[in-house]
Parts: structure tokens; sequence; C-alpha cells
């Protein structure tokens, strides 16, 4: 798609969704429109955009409210099922596993991409897209952004504990993350899998990421407990 359809999408985009901060569009929204998604949606349930959406209609996302922060983006302080979809592509797209996410034909890249830039700077290229729910939070843009943050906090290549996609000395992130948290309109209440504090399934989850590879001995892999706030 050429720049000037580009334009177009993007001021399409940006007239049915004024609130959302002009990063936001262009580094989620706008992508996936140029992709052959096309802009706007149709009805959500029957288009394309049911899954990047989540299934919320452009009304929902219009009434939303937008701040940028910083927070730690821990493993444990997601959803159970984004939990899941973490570790899922970190075994599809990095060990080579068979599994629902190995049909994105470019995983492996974007988490190397994500991955070597953190390896340098220390922060996430982009801020991440979240909103807090009771269940933990809800990761709506940036999976493989996480899962190259958490690969680099916790997981060596082998027992050299050398790096991956061949980085040498990678510097361990910084604790404080970039990422936009949005709010829900007050009668769109977001919590679709609701999280249990050190449930059955966060504890095998994390046992699976720490069996992966040998973990960080700088920052050892524990078994999390959520706390109401993160330290």
């Amino acid at each position: 798609m050429d720049s000037s359809q580009d334009a177009e999408l993007l001021a399409a985009i940006k007239h049915d969704l004024p609130k959302f901060p002009d990063q936001v569009i262009e580094t989620w929204l706008l992508p996936i429109a140029s992709e052959g998604y096309g802009w706007p949606p149709n009805q959500i349930e029957q288009d394309d955009w049911l899954f990047v959406l989540h299934a919320k209609s452009l009304d929902y996302w219009q009434q939303t409210t937008w701040a940028l922060t910083s927070t730690t983006l821990e493993l444990n302080e997601f959803t159970d099922l984004d939990q899941k979809t973490i570790v899922e592509l970190f075994q599809a797209h990095v060990e080579g596993k068979q599994n629902a996410f190995s049909a994105i034909t470019n995983g492996a890249q974007r988490i190397e991409s994500a991955y070597k830039f953190l390896c340098q700077k220390g922060v996430l290229p982009v801020p991440v897209v979240v909103t807090e729910t009771e269940g933990g939070l809800i990761l709506t843009d940036g999976n493989h952004r996480v899962v190259a943050l958490t690969m680099l906090r916790h997981v060596f290549r082998d027992d050299s504990q050398q790096d991956f996609f061949g980085e040498q000395n990678c510097r361990l992130p910084e604790k404080l993350q970039p990422a936009w948290i949005y709010t829900p309109p007050s009668d769109g209440d977001y919590n679709p899998h609701p999280f249990t504090a050190a449930s059955e399934v966060t504890a095998r989850l994390m046992r699976e990421f720490a069996d992966i590879q040998p973990v960080r001995k700088r920052k050892p892999l524990k078994v999390p407990i959520r706390k109401n706030k993160p330290d």
C-alpha cells in the first residue's frame, strides 16, 4: 500500500477514534488496516477486526480514555490467557514448536527486532497497549514485545548464558517499561477471564517458561503470588 493510501487510512482512523493517541493509531491500528483489513471495521462480530478490537464496537473504543505510563509488565501481572499467549508465542517463534501461533508469518522477526532493541536500549521500542482488570493486565497490543522483554529478564539461550539472536552482553531491561493504558467506558468494563492469585494455571505457565531454557542467574524466575500493587 502506498503512502497516499496510508495517509487516507490514518485520517479515517483518527476521524473515527478522536480520543486515541496518535502513537497508538500509528503503531497498532494503521499497520493492520494497511495489511488489507481496511477501515472502518464492519460488523465487529463478522469482521477481520474481531480479534484486533477484542470484539468491541467502535462506539466502545470511542469512549475509552488513555494515559501513557511506565509499569513493570512482569509476566505474572497479565491475565492467565495473556500469559498463555506470551508463552506459546515464545514456543512457536523461538523454540520452533507447532501451535496456533505458528501461523503468524513474521512472529520470529518481530520478537527478534524487539529483543535486539531491548538489548541495546533497555526499554521497549514502542509502548504496549494494556488495560487493567481484576484479572490482571489485558495485553491489547504488544505481545511480541512482551515475549522479548520476558526472555531478556528470565531466559538464557543455553548453559553458556549467551543471549538469543547472536546478541552479546545484553543489558537487563529497565524495571519500568512504557505502556499506554486505556480505561473502558463506565458501562463497558472489560474483564473476560478472571485471574485467581497463584492459580494452578499461572503456576503451570510459569513453570513451563522456567523450563524452556535455564533461568538467568542474575534474576531467578519464581512462581509469583499476585499482589494488589506491583512492588
